[in-house]
């Protein structure tokens, strides 16, 4: 019984790297376009520089890779690089390293899920799901978050001091992320910023959303 089910996962593996290696032209563009309209969606979310409670790129290109390959990572990093700007992160010249930690986010998810953990994409059953929690999501997002983090350090978008202190003092509440998939919603400016404040933003930010909703309707 035993063989018979690795003689199947084996096959299911096979027509699934066939069918990759086939996959249409549209598949290298159709990626960029998703991620691009995922972040225009996003921007009406942020609630500081570079910083947004939902941000759907990486959840949809996560999907993607394990999919559909590697081949989709151009056009999430060429759409991560470009939008850096909108997310008044102005220095262009670092625009192709802010695009980093969101593309090794979604890299290392078919890395561990698919090339290295043989998971099936189609999550087929209960074990292939938590599988996919755990080796396609939980931990690409912890090591790019963490990845993001030290980038923002080093370029200096974040003071050290402020950025590890409040990691330990639990002042950045890991929500959504615009350069990977979970991230800090609190204020990189403000040294100052508390739980409480950082809930009213965020209230804020949705009573706003919530009127434009109701003005649109009207």
């Amino acid at each position: 019984m035993a063989g018979s089910e690795v003689k199947k996962m084996k096959q299911e593996h096979a027509i699934h790297n066939q069918v990759t290696k086939t996959l249409p032209w549209w598949t290298w563009i159709l990626p960029g376009l998703v991620c691009h309209l995922g972040t225009q969606m996003a921007l009406h979310f942020e609630i500081a520089p570079g910083t947004a409670i939902w941000y759907p790129p990486i959840a949809l290109s996560m999907v993607m890779i394990n999919w559909w390959g590697p081949r989709i990572l151009l056009g999430l990093y060429v759409n991560a690089m470009f939008s850096a700007g909108l997310w008044d992160l102005p220095r262009w010249y670092f625009w192709p390293l802010y695009a980093l930690p969101e593309t090794a986010n979604v890299c290392l998810s078919w890395l561990f899920f698919t090339r290295l953990g043989k998971g099936k994409c189609w999550l087929p059953n209960v074990q292939e799901t938590l599988r996919f929690i755990v080796w396609g999501m939980l931990i690409p997002i912890t090591i790019g978050n963490l990845y993001l983090h030290i980038q923002f350090t080093m370029l200096g978008d974040f003071p050290a001091a402020q950025v590890w202190a409040e990691q330990l003092y639990c002042r950045y509440l890991w929500l959504s992320d615009p350069h990977g998939s979970i991230v800090d919603i609190a204020d990189p400016g403000d040294g100052k910023t508390r739980p409480g404040s950082i809930a009213r933003r965020v209230g804020r930010r949705l009573g706003m959303l919530g009127g434009s909703a109701r003005q649109t309707v009207h």
